[in-house]
């Protein structure tokens, strides 16, 4: 495993014997068996011995399968955490898991999720648009097709349409995506 190689260079035996417990350590020192990743991640920092994405779907190809935001799942387990202690410290709902699964959906009023687009830095470029809130939803106004774009990126169920009394083209959605951007330009603590 790329894993235990990585952590033989950069620890020795007894080392490896401290950082963990006693039969992880084992199984890392003798290459017996292949143990969860989730537990490695408690108690190693994967950036600092250089253990990158690409390594982890070498060696758990099952999570590469599993997870369609495999990338997310990566930067979970770098910041030495699993899945289910992230979405309790942000208080999300278990639907996380299922988004990790399936593909983050940005319609979804799912609480607390504004927090998952800077915790993983997805970039939101909403500075081109004029923005107008509401209590239950936001409208973009600007460009047509800049708004197709950002529905299409985002996978926004609403059309974009012109806006009659304004004449202008717009694109009104909500969704976390939406108290993402609510909370930014209000400056919102988050």
């Amino acid at each position: 495993m790329i894993l235990y190689e990585k952590l033989k260079k950069q620890y020795n035996k007894k080392e490896i014997r401290y950082i963990f417990p006693t039969m992880t350590a084992r199984d890392i020192n003798y290459n017996r068996k292949k143990v969860q990743v989730h537990i490695l991640a408690k108690y190693i920092d994967f950036k600092e011995i250089g253990y990158s994405s690409a390594d982890l779907a070498k060696d758990y190809p099952e999570l590469k399968t599993k997870y369609q935001e495999f990338e997310m799942v990566y930067k979970i387990f770098s910041m030495k955490k699993n899945i289910n202690e992230l979405k309790e410290e942000l208080g999300l709902t278990d639907v996380f898991d299922y988004y990790l699964k399936k593909g983050i959906n940005f319609n979804s009023e799912s609480p607390n999720f504004y927090k998952i687009i800077d915790i993983f830095k997805i970039p939101v470029d909403y500075k081109k648009f004029q923005i107008d809130t509401y209590s239950n939803h936001i409208e973009l106004f600007g460009d047509k097709e800049d708004l197709i774009n950002f529905k299409e990126k985002y996978g926004i169920d609403h059309p974009v349409l012109l806006e009659p009394i304004k004449n202008k083209w717009h694109l009104a959605f909500d969704g976390f995506l939406a108290e993402y951007i609510k909370r930014r330009i209000k400056k919102i603590p988050r």
